[in-house]
């Protein structure tokens, strides 16, 4: 039936109700009385494509087409394309749609090329969100003033090296080191003359430091060292080295000294708590033994 025929057989009223489906937001339904059983199946037809194109730019891809044909096989075909670029879109792999490209140039290429597009856009908004998100972890973890891990840091840090001791039966030390006049320079130079010294004091610890081990500020005026998979000798080692270093740096118009005190301490099974407070204690008693050598001199 040829369009001139069917505009000439049709009431008005059907005319509309068909018309509307292709044109109008809300499609008219034809008159109650209308008995025509060919063009009450058309004008199902038309809604049913229409109901499937509109979920289709909804994102709703898996709706079905009752209706069979070469404008309802041009929607599926459609509907499968669309659900596949969907299902990659999610993944987010660059260049994940070239295949699209090359296989539909229009106007399927243009929606692959956008997607590409995309894609290798939120990969690199990811990999640098990740790599800013590292160094912010990394700034938390820093004292500004020493460049050393704070303390929090040491202590998750010397957590985990204790769990790592007892699971490999490897040994592990720690050496805690003070600045034996800090008081005294704090008290001539003021807080500036003290921040000084811990400057200088960490970037002369850390040369003498392999990469496995970690250092952070511990106190004013205090730094603990991790030695991990190192016995009690090669700890006391590096606390000599450690205070043999007695520096002198030069602040205003005058010379500071700086002496080191140290303590050593070894893990055998016991609490991070109690592997500290080990420390400490050896760290007291050569501040006693340094007292009393000055003292006999």
């Amino acid at each position: 039936m040829s369009m001139e025929t069917m505009e000439r057989e049709l009431s008005p009223g059907a005319l509309k109700a068909l018309k509307s489906t292709l044109t109008d937001n809300h499609p008219l339904s034809l008159p109650s009385d209308y008995s025509d059983a060919a063009v009450a199946e058309l004008h199902e037809m038309l809604l049913e494509i229409r109901n499937f194109a509109a979920n289709l730019l909804k994102g709703q891809h898996s709706p079905s087409i009752r209706i069979k044909g070469y404008l309802p096989g041009v929607m599926k075909s459609l509907q499968a394309q669309l659900r596949s670029l969907s299902l990659q879109a999610r993944s987010a792999k660059p260049n994940g749609f070239d295949h699209y490209a090359e296989l539909n140039a229009e106007p399927m290429g243009d929606f692959a090329d956008s997607l590409n597009l995309m894609a290798r856009q939120l990969a690199e908004a990811k990999k640098q969100l990740e790599e800013t998100n590292q160094i912010l972890r990394l700034h938390m973890d820093i004292d500004p003033l020493t460049g050393l891990y704070n303390f929090s840091y040491l202590m998750k840090t010397l957590e985990r090296e204790i769990e790592r001791s007892r699971r490999y039966n490897q040994p592990l030390a720690i050496v805690l080191l003070e600045i034996a006049n800090l008081k005294r320079i704090s008290d001539s130079y003021g807080w500036r003359g003290e921040d000084a010294v811990m400057e200088k004091t960490a970037a002369q610890i850390r040369q003498i430091l392999r990469p496995s081990d970690t250092a952070g500020r511990y106190g004013s005026g205090g730094i603990l060292l991790i030695l991990p998979n190192t016995d009690r000798a090669g700890a006391c080692v590096l606390a000599e080295r450690a205070q043999a270093l007695n520096e002198v740096i030069q602040y205003a118009d005058s010379k500071i000294n700086i002496k080191l005190n140290s303590g050593v301490s070894i893990w055998e099974n016991d609490k991070l708590s109690d592997l500290i407070r080990e420390a400490e204690c050896d760290l007291h008693l050569s501040k006693h033994k340094t007292k009393m050598k000055q003292e006999l001199s």
